[in-house]
């Protein structure tokens, strides 16, 4: 009976050990202007990198070719920041509804990594200002529209869900009204197994436990 007791505590030991060494989910947020900058990117597309994850931006005019980005960073009066990544020959560097261009960022790398509830910041949403969310599966096409017009300047560098996150590699960012900028793009990355120090050593201990255990129930068969 002592023997079939060691075991079970043995085994329990590793139960409890293997819950405790999940870690939990953690959010992901990369910023487009991380510098406040004001210069051109010099480059059509641009690649950013949190934590070892990456997205990649990509810049295209009204009629889909490839256009260089460009680092806005200004505080007008009108209440709403300028803060972002804009286009260097767009009107005030920023996307403009009347030109149609837009920024998609290439997602595919963090979707397959398993990240979930993608969510994007746009600012310089002043009055009568708005933007509206694509998704793609193809390099310099808009496809479907997932979300918009967001408006207003409550809506100011706020993060919005993108809508069917995870269904499309690529993600565009278009003006609906006015010109507006895209601020930053955030997901939780998933919860992944590890082991520490201490969970380390509860396995330690369980195993070293369940050998001692499995000799003695040995022992007393052989005997």
């Amino acid at each position: 009976m002592r023997t079939h007791s060691s075991l079970r505590a043995a085994l329990s030991i590793v139960a409890l050990a293997l819950v405790a060494s999940t870690a939990g989910a953690a959010l992901v947020t990369w910023n487009l202007n991380p510098s406040n900058l004001n210069q051109s990117l010099g480059s059509t597309s641009h690649t950013y990198t949190v934590d070892g994850f990456s997205i990649t931006a990509h810049g295209f005019d009204g009629n889909a070719m490839p256009a260089t980005l460009y680092y806005k960073a200004e505080i007008p009066n009108s209440g709403a920041s300028e803060v972002g990544l804009g286009l260097l020959d767009s009107p005030a560097h920023e996307l403009n509804s009347g030109i149609g261009n837009f920024i998609q960022f290439d997602l595919s790398s963090i979707i397959a990594a398993g990240f979930l509830d993608g969510q994007v910041a746009v600012s310089s949403l002043q009055s009568g200002e708005s933007y509206e969310i694509f998704g793609s599966n193809t390099l310099g096409v808009l496809g479907t529209q997932l979300g918009g017009p967001i408006n207003g300047i409550a809506a100011d560098e706020q993060f919005v869900n993108i809508p069917d996150f995870g269904n499309f590699d690529f993600i565009s960012i278009i003006a609906a009204t006015g010109d507006v900028l895209p601020f930053a793009l955030s997901a939780n990355m998933p919860a992944i197994p590890e082991i520490g120090g201490l969970s380390a050593a509860f396995v330690l201990l369980a195993f070293f436990g369940v050998v001692m255990a499995t000799r003695k129930i040995g022992a007393r068969y052989n005997t």
